[in-house]
């Protein structure tokens, strides 16, 4: 009987300086480079197999993902400076597009652009290891920096208090802003606070009704045109009006509060 465990994520913001910032493009490049050579590999392999009967037939799974990746690094020294795990990574999503069209759930699986739709995020596994001080983890927490062992510290915005074992992370830019998303691993999820009247309550968000509640009550959804028609008619009669005066600080209230 396998154990349950639950996965959370939390996505946190950074801001990296000149450095990182050229690392983490640079692993980008490094894991689009090696989905694109496993799968421009396969395909040759596999036309050698079915049209001219050269070889046999083969699967793409983690062994065969793995050699691959071995006589790249062998052929090809800058991706030694690359993270292992974001590369063995990317060779997985490999795989599991694979999986899809072998199940045919999805279609063959695609290159990497790196103009039109170049490679965003990478994703880092957590592996443990002994050091003086005891066992760490590639990916952990050092007080408010987050510590990814090649890489170095990160020092985000904020984050929660999650108390779970890191199992990933994946560093991604989204609309030139960067952002870490922790991946936790939780034997089981407890509320933080009791709930006052020693129970709890069920809410439901619907498009009919606005609020149900699991005891009955139903708050019907909100008259929206006739809250925006007021906000518009106060908002016209606040351009008129000297700003800053007693009459503009009255509906300025007003109109904030429909």
């Amino acid at each position: 009987m396998c154990e349950e465990f639950f996965i959370l994520t939390d996505k946190c913001e950074f801001v990296p300086d000149e450095e990182l910032e050229q690392v983490l493009e640079f692993n980008m490049r490094a894991c689009a480079y090696v989905y694109n050579k496993t799968l421009e590999f396969s395909i040759y392999r596999s036309n050698l197999v079915n049209e001219f009967g050269i070889g046999s037939k083969f699967k793409v799974n983690r062994s065969y993902t793995q050699d691959i990746v071995k006589t790249l690094k062998k052929q090809k020294h800058f991706l030694e400076k690359a993270d292992s795990t974001c590369i063995q990574a990317s060779t997985d999503r490999l795989i599991k597009a694979y999986e899809g069209y072998y199940n045919n759930r999805t279609g063959f699986p695609k290159f990497k652009s790196f103009k039109r739709n170049p490679v965003t995020s990478i994703t880092l596994r957590n592996n443990d290891y002994k050091t003086k001080e005891g066992i760490k983890g590639s990916l952990r927490w050092e007080k408010d920096k987050f510590r990814i062992n090649k890489l170095g510290l990160i020092k985000v915005k904020h984050k929660r208090d999650i108390n779970g074992k890191i199992k990933e992370a994946t560093i991604k830019k989204e609309n030139g802003r960067w952002y870490v998303c922790i991946a936790y691993q939780l034997d089981k999820i407890n509320p933080r606070e009791e709930f006052p009247y020693g129970s709890y309550l069920g809410i439901d968000l619907g498009l009919i009704d606005f609020l149900t509640f699991s005891n009955g009550r139903v708050i019907a959804k909100p008259d929206l045109k006739r809250i925006n028609g007021r906000i518009r008619y106060y908002q016209q009669k606040l351009t008129r009006q000297k700003q800053g005066g007693s009459n503009w600080k009255k509906l300025s209230k007003n109109s904030t509060n429909g």
